[in-house]
């Protein structure tokens, strides 16, 4: 998203609202001078994003009526792992009961900001006086709150959902922007389904973020490989673990790297920057494996437990996703985006449907896979699936033997996801930021 702002700011003033302790951060990313909001055309505002007990209670109330199978699955494996079983009545029931039917959304959203009743934003629109507001994130309280804001004001709205599954997990929208912006078909058929977004009210662009994949900008191999301490005469594995936030007491993301440490590869580790990762020690075997830490911020050091969300990474880091996923020969990893970024590379992957052990359903790594939006990665054919270490095993040797097995798939799978590779992204939803200010 960092070249949109730039973009806008050709023609406008550009004002960003981010958390207060998040401003240097992004006063780095847009080259501002240090220790000042603002330069050029692009300002950087900090905002208290602290929530309410008011907000939590909404948050609560509009996953409680949201009827997908994914929060299904959710509120059952939450339930599975010991909740509280009228906690688990509370959360599945007014969804089974309303269904989320239009009445019941219309009136959630006639609702919503009665209840809410926040003016926390009023002095930044009485300083700023903005002709249109873009929410990035239209699920977010923060975004809800300044939607509200603007609508009450008259100011011509936007936002966009921020990822493939937020449509089926993070709820149904409190706030409704003029237009609203989608990656692909499939979630502008979800907002239209879910959600009863007029379909005329919704530009499909494509992903920002994957602009910078159509030309990108690479290390010299040596130069990536060696700071790295990886052998640039060995194949790479790029490995993307699953997590301890997805899995109880993770021990699978430590047996794919033993089933991996047996390969005469490189295996790069790429740490999630939300996640922390329960390791047994590194296995010292054939392959020669290397971990990588991403997204490391100061300010998670000083927010507990909430700041694994606060997961804005570097240019640097950026950079190395890119570098890694050029050079891989094969990526594997779970129920992650990183199999669309690796097919705009061409790059074959894996993803991993077993346990270390007999499971339940809902305590298992294959309920993931049941989820709204992945059944279509799948059925892409864009990925191989292991159902075991030794068919993981087996699938890795088979890709590094033939980097073009799933070629096809791959292709088809970012042109659903994505758009077509090439770029323009950013520039598409720019002109759409644009028509919606003078609409």
């Amino acid at each position: 998203m960092a070249g949109v702002p730039a973009l806008l700011a050709n023609t406008h003033r550009v004002v960003l609202l981010v958390p207060q302790e998040k401003v240097s951060y992004f006063a780095d990313e847009f080259g501002l001078p240090a220790g000042k909001a603002g330069g050029g055309e692009i300002i950087v505002e900090g905002v208290d994003t602290t929530l309410t007990r008011r907000d939590r209670l909404l948050r609560y109330a509009v996953l409680a009526i949201t009827r997908t199978k994914g929060l299904a699955i959710k509120r059952r494996a939450k339930y599975a792992a010991g909740g509280n079983l009228l906690s688990y009545i509370g959360s599945a029931l007014p969804s089974a009961l309303l269904r989320g039917a239009r009445p019941v959304v219309a009136a959630l959203r006639f609702f919503d900001p009665l209840v809410l009743r926040s003016r926390r934003f009023a002095p930044l629109f009485a300083k700023y006086q903005p002709a249109l507001v873009f929410a990035t994130d239209l699920q977010n309280e923060m975004d809800v709150r300044l939607l509200e804001e603007a609508k009450a004001r008259g100011v011509a709205t936007a936002g966009m959902i921020r990822s493939w599954d937020n449509v089926s997990s993070k709820g149904l929208l409190r706030a409704v922007p003029a237009l609203v912006v989608v990656h692909n078909e499939s979630l502008k058929r979800q907002m239209i389904e879910k959600n009863f977004i007029p379909a005329d009210t919704i530009a499909v662009v494509g992903i920002p973020h994957y602009d910078r994949y159509a030309e990108p900008a690479v290390t010299v191999r040596e130069d990536f490989f060696a700071p790295l301490g990886l052998d640039k005469n060995r194949k790479l594995v790029l490995f993307a673990p699953i997590g301890d936030r997805y899995i109880r007491d993770n021990k699978l993301d430590a047996l794919i790297l033993e089933t991996l440490s047996h390969l005469d590869v490189n295996v790069l580790v790429r740490l999630p920057p939300t996640d922390t990762i329960a390791y047994l020690p590194v296995p010292n075997n054939r392959a020669h494996i290397v971990v990588q830490k991403t997204g490391d911020r100061p300010w998670k050091n000083a927010h507990g437990g909430g700041a694994s969300k606060l997961n804005e990474i570097t240019r640097q880091d950026e950079q190395t996703l890119i570098d890694s996923l050029y050079y891989a020969d094969v990526l594997v990893t779970g129920q992650s985006t990183m199999v669309i970024d690796a097919a705009a590379f061409d790059t074959p992957s894996i993803i991993i449907d077993f346990d270390t052990e007999p499971r339940e359903y809902y305590d298992s790594m294959h309920r993931y896979y049941d989820y709204e939006y992945y059944p279509p990665v799948i059925q892409s054919g864009g990925v191989f699936v292991a159902r075991s270490p030794e068919e993981l095993r087996i699938l890795v040797e088979s890709s590094l033997t033939d980097r073009a097995l799933g070629h096809d798939g791959r292709m088809r799978l970012f042109a659903e996801q994505a758009g077509e590779l090439g770029g323009g992204s950013a520039e598409r939803l720019v002109e759409a930021l644009r028509s919606a200010i003078y609409s």
